[in-house]
């Protein structure tokens, strides 16, 4: 009964593998060696050479960096194990070396291949978050780009604006005593452009104050930004299965869309197309309806569009948006094509894939 218990005491260790392999072969080996001094040769294979190759296995999967030699140490010490069940158990003789000397190897290079793959995972992992992190940062940088250039959009406005106004109140007061009508013509005008004026500095401040500090809207929120930005009747169109782009890219390709849809009539008898599709490592943003106002057809590279110089009311929304697009379409090197057939805006926007994908 004591030698029977004090066998099986032998695979005691395998519990303890995992926390520490190297004491458990060496807990093991001397429990082998104590076993062989109190009761002499007797199969213990059964039971004692299984947790070996458990012990062996969690030694070839832990940490280097934790258990550093000490790993080498307890596979030393399954290998004086091995020996010495090969060199006094009767189950056992010279021809079961080589077997045990395979499994040995085997179990000891899965552990390895099971470390290596969970380095893999974590680093994986950490990489990962990092380019997460660094696209929230891109996002907002993004975000702020947009907002400085609505801004400067808008200080561009009020300084042709105010002229505009000084321009009238300077007639209107030369034309005071002279002219009364004229005075009070020049006067209604100061009165409405400063109106205008007004209006669509809160319009642009509301934009910018609905801005989101840390947006990621991609392609799957493109139906919720047609029902929310319009009441037209619009309709989203995505052709094939588009998967692999960046998050910078779906970012830039909401955005674009978010900025058309303020260039054409907002009304729910007009009729909204908003078509995307892949062709020849280019992505393709199309976006058609009713224009808000009359436009020239125009081919513009992004990269060498300019400044508006126009101000004008009617034309002010149109500008803004346009300018939104092109610098997004500059951030990846694509083009914008605009064009009016019958009577409708038809926007293009091409984005090269290789050249989003690098940046």
């Amino acid at each position: 009964m004591a030698a029977a218990i004090g066998s099986l005491a032998i695979s005691v260790p395998v519990f303890f593998a995992g926390r520490a392999p190297a004491r458990a072969a060496g807990a093991q080996a001397a429990g082998l060696l104590l076993n062989e001094i109190l009761f002499g040769p007797m199969i213990r294979c059964g039971y004692a050479f299984p947790a070996l190759l458990v012990i062996v296995f969690a030694l070839g999967s832990a940490d280097s960096v934790r258990h550093g030699s000490s790993r080498w140490l307890g596979l030393g010490a399954c290998v004086a194990t091995a020996a010495m069940m090969a060199l006094w158990d009767p189950a056992l003789d010279s021809s079961a070396a080589i077997f045990i000397a395979g499994l040995f190897v085997g179990f000891f290079l899965a552990g390895a291949l099971i470390r290596s793959r969970t380095i893999l995972v974590k680093t994986l992992r950490r990489r990962t978050d990092e380019l997460e992190q660094q696209r929230d940062r891109t996002a907002a940088l993004e975000i702020a780009a947009d907002r400085a250039r609505v801004g400067a959009d808008l200080e561009r406005l009020i300084r042709a604006q105010i002229a505009a106004i000084g321009a009238s109140a300077a007639l209107a007061k030369t034309a005071a005593d002279d002219d009364p009508a004229g005075a009070r013509a020049a006067l209604l005008e100061v009165e409405v452009s400063s109106r205008a004026t007004l209006a669509q500095m809160r319009e642009v401040v509301g934009d910018l104050r609905d801005v989101p500090t840390d947006p990621s809207p991609g392609l799957d929120q493109l139906a919720d930004l047609l029902r929310r930005a319009t009441t037209s009747d619009a309709r989203l169109v995505v052709h094939g299965g588009i998967r692999g782009l960046t998050r910078s890219l779906e970012l830039s390709v909401y955005r674009i869309v978010e900025q058309l849809l303020k260039t054409l009539r907002d009304h729910p008898d007009a009729q909204v197309e908003v078509d995307i599709r892949v062709v020849a490592d280019v992505l393709e943003i199309r976006v058609s309806g009713p224009a808000i106002e009359d436009d020239v057809d125009a081919v513009v590279p992004a990269a060498d569009a300019g400044e508006s110089a126009s101000f004008d009311t009617a034309r002010f929304n149109t500008d803004t948006a346009m300018s939104a697009v092109l610098a997004r379409a500059e951030l990846h090197g694509g083009l914008v094509q605009a064009r009016k057939p019958l009577g409708r805006r038809e926007i293009e926007v091409r984005l090269p894939l290789v050249t989003a994908s690098a940046g």
